[in-house]
């Protein structure tokens, strides 16, 4: 398993969107190939945003 050091993880911010998901799409096919995402269903009525 690779160890992300805060150096590694700022360069991140250095990439532009394409070499981040390039990035993104090699860790993951390096671990199974799995990918999941969560469905938000909290419904906010007002105009009004709530940090959590």
């Amino acid at each position: 398993m690779e160890e992300w050091t805060p150096k590694k993880i700022e360069e991140l911010f250095e990439l532009d969107l394409h070499e981040l998901g390039e990035l993104a799409d090699s860790i993951n096919r390096r671990y199974g190939n799995i990918v999941t995402f969560i469905i938000n269903r909290h419904i906010n009525y007002t105009n009004i945003c709530i940090l959590f």
